[in-house]
């Protein structure tokens, strides 16, 4: 469910827009953003193959036990016509989006978790395999390419454990910065603020910089 309020207007009055967007089975979005044209973007997870998908989606066809999801959408377009993007992003195993960015050049850039051995890999990862358990994944990706090849970078963190990826922002030095929490196996930097690594219980938060 989309929705547009104006916290300025008194009542009913406030809801200015509201749509449904979702296929035959389960949705839910778990983080937003907007993109340079001022249209929103979205991330979350679809359970559903008949998710609304564009014709020049980068992932067009669903990989299986749940996908992330990204889509593009201006709730000022005339009826029918507000989708302008959207796609799937996943493997064959559970995979869900928790925050999307974008920068200037129109890139986009999402985090979340993985369970599927077969999620899209790409540039140059740092971790180019599935760790075993619930990964964290990253990836950038230029909208309105078709195909995988709108992929310029995506990449694994984890290892056998739960990992999550809950938020990421971009650093002026084109830095990616991603906060979330996981449990023992995560990589730790030889410049890490706290150097003697997992602190122990449930799990741990943790800040992670890909340049």
């Amino acid at each position: 469910l989309i929705g547009v309020l104006d916290p300025t207007q008194p009542g009913p009055n406030s809801l200015l827009y509201t749509t449904y967007l979702g296929g035959s089975a389960a949705e839910e979005v778990r983080g937003m953003a907007f993109d340079n044209n001022g249209n929103l973007v979205l991330t979350g997870y679809t359970l559903s193959p008949d998710y609304p998908v564009t014709g020049d989606a980068m992932q067009s066809s669903y990989g299986g036990n749940g996908d992330a999801f990204v889509s593009v959408f201006n709730p000022a377009k005339p009826y029918n016509t507000g989708l302008l993007y959207s796609t799937f992003l996943g493997g064959s195993q559970g995979d869900v989006g928790y925050d999307v960015v974008t920068d200037s050049d129109g890139n986009f850039y999402v985090t979340g978790y993985t369970l599927s051995q077969n999620f899209p890999i790409a540039g140059g990862a740092p971790q180019s395999g599935w760790g075993g358990g619930t990964d964290i994944f990253v990836t950038k990706f230029k909208p309105h390419v078709a195909g995988l090849n709108a992929i310029e970078f995506s990449t694994y963190t984890g290892g056998s454990g739960t990992y999550v990826g809950t938020a990421l922002a971009l650093g002026t030095n084109g830095a990616i910065y991603v906060v979330g929490w996981g449990g023992i196996g995560l990589p730790s930097s030889p410049n890490a603020w706290q150097s003697n690594g997992y602190g122990g219980g449930v799990s741990d938060g943790f800040v992670m910089v890909i340049q």
